[in-house]
């Protein structure tokens, strides 16, 4: 079956990149999707999200506004930006068919105020190059909606100042203005071996997305029933509340009774679905209302292979109104065995959550969630030496650690509050001031000031908490591009 790929691009560069596809048609079918200017592709993206398989964008500037604007994208997204081997042949072109002086007239996209000339004779346009990527990396949203606008204002100030003669450009969207201005520019188009090498790349992402979908899966359930204890009517009102899930959401779901709890399984592809590409589990509230009782919140679960239901006769401290509090964690595994593993893992931390947020593990061993409305964090299943020692300090969970540092590496100098972190990891506030109180009593941690709540009652205390991740790799916010879950 042939995969859908949507082009986002200029009209400009439409016969351009339509042709290099060309060798592509008989795996993919192109549909082009053309913006005007780059702050639409965030919204282009939005719309046609769900009718295509991935995405080639055109520009850098372009694909680094779609990730700040859209950093939980569903698909795979390549950029088609500036290609240096194409840029290098137009700029020795320029040189050749130019003189010493007429190259000082020349402005370049990316250079800035560089001088090209001084830049071609001392070697370091691939420096300057370089620069100008990394840079791009780290600007924000705004900073990158005005790199056009910038581009048009220093060449019209240098033309009205008599010392410009030539742009060289990969803003396609600039072209159309330059013109209208009569302003002499050379664009450079990307090869066309350079666009099938990006095309590749994002035909072999689609070609693991498509094996991953087929991985087993396992979701597991835990039940807590209060004071009522074990409940067969209970299980029975779950076993019909997970077909009739199953059935609304295209999945075979048959529950099988292992131990204390109920096992599902499935394959990847059909978890992706049910948490919105390991977002929300939308599973935990169609059961709490089933049993009539719950947190009665979506919560998002743990990408893992199995779905798991267990009953056990305390509530362990987690609020709850009334009904059984459901716990859900995802499994997914390259086999049967590792699948369960995981969801009986995802299925604990929702147990250990005080919300009783779900979970999910993938066959990376990377725990993920809480899969809720809120921010989302990926965990390595096991945590380096410097979290184990802060755990033994404190008295918290690794996990739990992972969590409130990587909430803490997000905000100035690491300083947080109990509210901010409650609503981060989907706690209660009493709890988020339980671990505070523990990071710092563990000297993990140290109070550094107060601030007023906007609402009556004693002031917020304000943590700055020690980061181990900087010596970590094994911690980071899902705020780009996620093709590495589900």
């Amino acid at each position: 079956m042939k995969y859908k790929v949507a082009i986002l691009n200029t009209e400009f560069m439409d016969a351009c990149v339509k042709t290099a596809l060309e060798p592509f048609r008989d795996r993919c079918d192109f549909t082009t999707l053309y913006y005007r200017e780059s702050a639409e592709i965030p919204e282009l993206y939005g719309r046609a999200e769900e009718e295509f398989d991935g995405f080639l964008v055109n520009g850098l500037i372009s694909t680094a506004i779609l990730n700040r604007a859209r950093p939980r994208q569903k698909k795979p997204v390549e950029a088609i930006h500036m290609d240096l081997l194409s840029y290098y042949r137009g700029l020795l072109k320029i040189a050749v068919a130019s003189s010493e002086a007429g190259l000082d007239r020349v402005c370049v996209d990316f250079m800035e105020d560089e001088n090209l000339r001084e830049r071609i004779l001392d070697g370091t346009v691939d420096s300057v190059a370089e620069q100008y990527l990394a840079r791009v990396e780290t600007m924000s949203l705004e900073e990158l909606l005005v790199q056009k606008k910038r581009l048009v204002e220093r060449v019209k100030k240098r033309r009205g100042e008599g010392t410009l003669d030539l742009v060289v450009t990969r803003f396609s969207t600039a072209m159309e203005e330059f013109s209208r201005e009569q302003i002499p520019c050379c664009f450079i188009f990307p090869g066309k071996t350079y666009i099938g090498e990006v095309a590749g790349r994002l035909l072999m992402r689609l070609d693991m997305e498509r094996m991953r979908d087929s991985f087993p899966a396992v979701i597991r359930i835990g039940c807590r029933m209060g004071n009522r204890g074990y409940d067969e009517l209970a299980e029975l009102d779950l076993k019909r509340a997970l077909l009739e899930f199953g059935r609304s959401c295209g999945g075979d779901f048959t529950a099988q009774k292992r131990d204390a709890y109920l096992e599902v399984f499935t394959d990847a592809g059909t978890l992706k679905r049910i948490t919105d590409f390991g977002s929300l589990c939308m599973l935990k509230p169609c059961l709490e209302r089933a049993l009539g009782g719950g947190t009665g919140r979506a919560e998002a679960g743990h990408i893992s292979g199995g779905i798991r239901v267990g009953y056990e006769a305390d509530t362990g401290g987690k609020p709850h109104t009334g009904g059984p509090a459901i716990h859900v964690g995802y499994g997914v595994g390259k086999n049967a065995a590792q699948a369960r593993r995981a969801a009986a893992d995802a299925c604990r931390e929702s147990e250990l959550n005080p919300l009783g947020a779900s979970f999910l593990m993938d066959e990376k061993e990377r725990l993920i969630g809480p899969l809720s409305f809120g921010e989302r964090l990926v965990l390595e299943a096991r945590p380096s030496g410097e979290y184990l020692k802060m755990a033994e300090e404190t008295g918290i969970s690794p996990f739990t650690l992972q969590k409130i540092c990587a909430v803490s590496a997000g905000e100035e100098n690491g300083v947080v509050t109990a509210q901010l972190l409650a609503g981060k990891l989907g706690l209660t506030v009493r709890a988020a001031s339980k671990y505070l109180q523990k990071l710092v009593q563990g000297k993990a941690a140290r109070v550094v000031g107060t601030r007023q709540r906007k609402t009556r009652g004693r002031p917020e205390l304000l943590v700055q908490i020690a980061d181990p991740s900087s010596n970590i790799d094994g911690i980071h916010k899902t705020t780009g591009n996620t093709e590495e879950s589900l």
